[in-house]
């Protein structure tokens, strides 16, 4: 919804001066809703004439049609505003005496006589404008007269107090086509015609090509079956039935195509989409060829406009998602069909594609945002709030596409050679940006093809004895050793700054400058495996699968690895032969599964990039690859466990977090986080039978304050390395500024615009262990200003102000079993009034990406 912003010095004008003149001096009158103003002025004058109180319940609807699914507080007031509109028209229009039409004794009269009723204080906008259309039209007044009997009927329909809008349909009303004639040229009423505001992401995403097809199967569902709210505005029972039966014709060719396209049949599929394209704009076309004369009375009468308007938006939109679908389909097929081109050269072909869909993806999503939602059944409703924001999705994922083609074509080595250092995240030893970088490979990109590959035998430990760097490590990794190594260089859980720590490390240990880092988690290689087949190791006598693939790894690396030639990570370079292999190969249904697997692993932050290039980089970033540390205006979280000499054990753990917030009486809020940890392993397990011993840190909002810590299990002191030959490392000292907390004893700093708090937890195997922050945010229940023109406006009206506070709460990379319930406690002043989620103060996390909470308070 377009937020309604006028300038300040209009609605002073309105408080201070009510005149339509001082509106027009110091309105915008280009805004839409200015006129509007222009009469509302008026209207506070007590002794102006009843049309312009027909202008101000004309003016009022432009305010009242607030997006329930997640508005903002300014929506939230005007609603207000608006209903304390409605109620004030109201009451003035009933307590007035309206002058009569000369003709007092026709049944027009009796129609509105009741109009001064006590019943009339019940009705709604829509019954006032007809009645206020009434008084002022006397080419209405003789419709009434010609109607004959049925006028007492209409006007029982049109002040009925059970109904939410007057439920005038066809049969009531039209009975004659002069009747038909004589509404279709009454003109409509002044109705603000907001802009669609786009579904919030958490992230800007690319979709895997199988989702983008399949989604426009669920999209295209959502758009017919609210067809059948035509039934209420339609007495041609055939030509309804020709336009359900065209969308669902439409419908079932979309699902031709896709699946069609699931298999690879781009030419049937482009067949299929084509034909649905054409029967939505079929049955677009009999809707607009029903009838002329009853469409138009239907444009002006309350209950059936926005019926006529949601089938055509819905017709529209699946006519476009077809044809936008039809464009995609056949720029796949071509790709399919060119062998031999270079990867960057697919996506310069698939980019030329991508922008000619685009347009017919923007109308999609246009005519499914201005959809009426009152004029669907409510049944349905669900239905079309998914596929709109699915329809917002894909328009964001082909934009972002398109916007980033060429800097993911030169990140592929379009045209020059990129070198990449892999390194592989084993997140069972959970570290901060996904787990132990225990093994690497550097390779040499050209036009999107691999021309080199070396996975150094000794993994990331090889680099030891070359490091020429001697700087300390971070205070907590000092357990394992004094000195900060390539091994241990993803100490920050924000990826770009973890990735410019291991490129340094990796040239201060002699190997080549190298243009971006790529992290990819140890748990997605086994979901690509189970994708792409069984691995044969035929030199170490495996066959490593999904399920095995972590343990017999870890076993080789471990135990079983030739120790003459002391090449344990040379297995890791085995498998990626292999898995390269089959990536540069796959076609038909495996292409498409990992393309899908491939999207869901830089979605889900299962693998990570960072590019020296700052284009680069940012295309990165909007692609929401890159693994920073997000921001956020109101409160955040993030949970990071740094695994330090605990073994192969956090596959095996279980992560409750319960986060709490009690807003104090002098507004500020206390956070208390109470993280349990239940560690799942047995003793005797080869890898994951040991202690687990976690680092455990919480990235808050810059400012806030550490009150206490409860539960935390530090290691005895002596284990810990020094060695004051070691110099401070300069990244290090610039990203984090770490003290220790005199009250607590808690590690504390300041980085990435963040606070953060962190101490030691240990849980053995078959045990728990719960470790407590309790913190003070800053101020961040944003209240609305004061001084604004719309909260004076507000003000004005007898509309109580409003809050609003929203959390973000971000995933570790690697995390694979964590649940996250948050809890939000005002004080005794205010009270909520929406919520983005379906209970207003709760909501529960199954962390598998980031997620986000909003919520709106008033006062008491």
């Amino acid at each position: 919804m377009e937020d309604i912003v006028i300038d300040g010095e209009c609605f002073v004008a309105i408080e201070q001066t009510p005149s339509s003149a001082a509106v027009r001096m110091q309105c915008d009158m280009a805004h839409p809703v200015s006129p509007h103003l222009v009469t509302l002025a008026d209207a506070f004058i007590a002794d102006e004439q009843p049309r312009a109180y027909q202008n101000l319940l004309e003016a009022t609807p432009a305010l009242t049609d607030v997006d329930a699914e997640e508005p903002s507080t300014l929506h939230i007031q005007t609603h207000h505003i608006a209903k304390q509109l409605d109620q004030n028209a109201k009451t003035v229009i009933s307590s007035r005496h309206l002058e009569r039409p000369s003709h007092a004794n026709s049944k027009h009269h009796a129609a509105t006589s009741n109009i001064t009723d006590p019943v009339f204080e019940e009705l709604t906008i829509e019954h006032l404008l007809l009645c206020a259309d009434a008084e002022q039209d006397t080419s209405i007044a003789t419709v009434f007269d010609d109607v004959g009997d049925e006028a007492p009927e209409t006007a029982k329909l049109a002040l009925d107090e059970e109904q939410e809008t007057a439920e005038l349909t066809l049969d009531d009303l039209l009975d004659d086509i002069a009747i038909a004639e004589e509404l279709a040229d009454l003109p409509k009423s002044a109705a603000h015609k907001r802009a669609a505001r786009p579904t919030r992401a958490k992230r800007t995403l690319p979709i895997g090509w199988g989702k983008v097809l399949a989604s426009f199967i669920g999209l295209s569902f959502g758009i017919v079956l609210p067809l059948q709210a035509m039934t209420t505005f339609s007495r041609t029972d055939t030509a309804k039935a020709d336009v359900v039966d065209r969308g669902m014709s439409g419908i079932g060719a979309l699902s031709r195509a896709v699946q069609s396209a699931s298999v690879q049949d781009f030419r049937q599929a482009t067949a299929e989409f084509d034909r649905a394209a054409h029967v939505f704009g079929l049955a677009n076309d009999e809707l607009r060829a029903m009838n002329a004369q009853l469409l138009g009375i239907a444009d002006v009468l309350p209950n059936t406009r926005k019926e006529v308007q949601a089938a055509r938006h819905l017709l529209k939109a699946g006519e476009a998602s077809a044809r936008a679908a039809s464009t995609l389909t056949n720029g796949l097929s071509t790709v399919a069909n060119r062998s031999g081109e270079h990867a960057t050269d697919a996506i310069s072909l698939l980019d030329v594609f991508v922008e000619n869909a685009l347009p017919d993806f923007t109308i999609a999503y246009d005519h499914l945002s201005a959809v009426p939602q009152q004029a669907i059944p409510y049944e349905h409703r669900e239905t079309l709030q998914e596929a709109t924001a699915r329809s917002s999705q894909l328009l964001q994922a082909m934009n972002t596409f398109h916007e980033s083609a060429g800097a993911i074509k030169t990140f592929l080595g379009h045209q020059q050679t990129q070198r990449y250092l892999i390194l592989f995240q084993n997140n069972t030893e959970l570290r901060p940006t996904g787990g132990f970088w225990g093994s690497f490979a550097e390779v040499d990109l050209l036009n999107g093809e691999l021309q080199s590959m070396r996975v150094p035998g000794g993994g990331t430990y090889e680099m030891q004895g070359q490091l020429q760097a001697f700087v300390h490590a971070p205070e907590p990794l000092r357990l394992v050793g004094a000195r900060w190594e390539f091994q241990d260089a993803n100490w920050f859980p924000d990826f770009p700054t973890s990735a410019q720590k291991a490129m340094w490390f990796y040239e201060q240990s002699g190997g080549p400058t190298v243009d971006g880092v790529i992290a990819i988690n140890a748990t997605w290689v086994s979901e690509l495996i189970a994708a792409t087949g069984p691995i044969e190791l035929a030199e170490q006598g495996k066959i490593i699968d999904s399920e095995n693939f972590l343990f017999e790894t870890q076993k080789h690396v471990e135990l079983e690895y030739d120790k003459e030639a002391n090449r344990p990570k040379a297995i890791i370079g085995d498998m990626a032969s292999v898995l390269i292999d089959r990536l540069s190969s796959a076609e038909g249904e495996d292409f498409l599964k990992i393309a899908e697997l491939l999207s869901e692993g830089l979605s889900d932050q299962d693998i990570q990039i960072y590019h020296r290039d700052p284009n680069i980089q940012s295309a990165i970033q909007k692609l929401g690859w890159d693994g920073s540390v997000l921001g956020n205006a109101g409160d955040y979280f993030m949970l990071v466990h740094t695994n330090i000499a605990g073994g192969k054990t956090d596959g095996v753990i279980d992560d409750d977090v319960e986060l709490v917030s009690r807003m104090r009486d002098d507004g500020r809020i206390e956070n208390t986080a109470r993280i349990t940890r239940t560690h799942h392993g047995l003793k005797s397990s080869l890898f994951s039978g040991t202690n687990n011993v976690s680092f455990t840190r919480i990235f808050v909002p810059r400012g806030s304050e550490l009150m206490s810590v409860e539960g935390a299990v530090p290691p005895n002191p002596s284990l810990f390395e020094s060695d004051a030959s070691l110099s401070n490392d300069p990244l290090l000292s610039r990203v984090e500024s770490a003290t220790t907390d005199p009250q607590t004893g808690a590690f504390t700093a300041e980085s990435f615009g963040k606070t953060s708090f962190g101490d030691w937890m240990q849980t053995e195997p078959g045990t728990s262990s719960t470790l407590t922050f309790t913190y003070l945010l800053p101020q961040t229940i944003l209240e609305e200003p004061r001084d604004t023109a719309l909260s004076r406006f507000a003000g004005f009206v007898g509309v109580p102000p409003s809050t609003r506070h929203s959390l973000l709460v971000q995933k570790q990379s690697g995390v694979e079993f964590r649940k996250t319930a948050y809890t939000f406690i005002p004080n005794e002043s205010l009270r909520p009034v929406w919520s983005s989620e379906e209970t207003l103060t709760q909501f529960t996390l199954d962390q598998n990406t980031d997620g986000y909470f909003g919520l709106i308070l008033e006062s008491m």
